[in-house]
């Protein structure tokens, strides 16, 4: 909402990135992902919404999804979503923000955000697993919860951190959760399944 009158056009912007990417460097076309904590998970999200032709996968990692966005959302494809919440956000706030009680904007709940992607692109919980509680002195655990459909990869992944704040599990808060490495294996999963 505090950017509603900024005239940068981020979409843009990252678009011609990527192109310019591919054609300085010969970065590869079809592994092209994107991944960002808290305004970056958004923006992560957003790019799922609305460059789904750019991007093959997407992490955001204490991120959201502003109701503008879903309410606008283009995407069409299935391109795999792994997202990293916890429930104890008080940035990103597990239940949303209705209200915009906190000035960023109007966003939608992380359980809503999961029913938005799963309902959308045809997706039903295919397993849920609790991660060994590891670190047992970080106050917090994970559970993990995989949507999909016709036995292939996950489409959408939710690492839901039980009492995990606005963190990147891994690098600080939730330890049993190493984040970078996940991100890594689910954008390999990506491009080992494609044909």
């Amino acid at each position: 909402a505090f950017h509603r009158d900024v005239e940068v056009d981020d979409l843009g912007f990252i678009r011609y990135l990527v192109t310019y990417m591919q054609q300085e460097y010969g970065a590869h076309t079809s592994h092209v992902f994107a991944t960002g904590m808290s305004n970056g998970g958004d923006m992560s999200f957003y790019l799922a919404c609305q460059a789904g032709d750019v991007f093959a996968g997407y992490a955001p990692i204490a991120g959201t999804m502003m109701k503008e966005i879903a309410d606008n959302c283009a995407s069409q494809a299935v391109e795999p979503i792994m997202a990293v919440n916890g429930t104890a956000d008080d940035v990103t706030f597990y239940e949303g923000d209705p209200d915009n009680r906190g000035g960023w904007g109007v966003y939608l709940d992380i359980p809503s955000i999961v029913e938005f992607w799963t309902t959308r692109h045809e997706l039903s919980l295919t397993s849920t697993e609790e991660l060994d509680d590891i670190a047992n002195d970080d106050g917090s655990t994970v559970s993990l919860e995989r949507y999909g459909k016709n036995g292939g990869i996950d489409a959408f992944r939710l690492y839901r951190v039980n009492d995990g704040g606005h963190d990147w599990p891994g690098a600080w808060g939730n330890m049993d959760l190493q984040t970078s490495e996940e991100v890594w294996k689910f954008f390999k999963e990506i491009i080992d399944a494609a044909p």
